[in-house]
């Protein structure tokens, strides 16, 4: 499973969107893959990443944004994960030791799931709001 493919399979998520927004959540989707590496990651790397997002100066509420982004990245990575899987065992030859090696090994390998419990997003406070000054 490379970057590309989960990016893609990420893109292909947001097809009813607009192009700027499909160009805009793809780059935050990038940023954080290549933060995070190659699957399987953990409730670490979404803290750690945010956690590099608000030493950034990136403000509560898109931080929050990118938090549904990295969120969506995870459902992606999993859909090909999956495809990986079952396209693996569809073509398996029970006579080739290698094959049945690389099917064991990504059976064994965890899913991708989303590590972080419900309501965890960042929080925008009324502090956090930044509001244009009445004249």
């Amino acid at each position: 499973m490379t970057k590309e493919e989960i990016l893609n399979r990420f893109c292909e998520r947001l097809r009813s969107s607009s192009e700027p927004v499909i160009k805009h959540r793809r780059f935050y989707a990038s940023k954080f893959l290549d933060f995070a590496g190659e699957p399987p990651w953990g409730e670490m790397a979404v803290i750690n990443f945010m956690k590099e997002l608000d030493a950034e100066g990136y403000s509560k509420g898109t931080q929050r944004t990118i938090y549904g982004i990295i969120k969506t990245v995870f459902g992606a990575a999993r859909s090909v994960a999956d495809e990986e899987k079952a396209k693996l065992a569809s073509s398996i030859d029970p006579s080739d030791p290698t094959t049945i090696r690389q099917l064991l090994k990504l059976m064994a390998t965890p899913p991708v799931e989303w590590p972080m419990p419900r309501r965890s997003a960042p929080r925008v406070e009324d502090k956090d709001i930044v509001a244009p000054v009445l004249s």
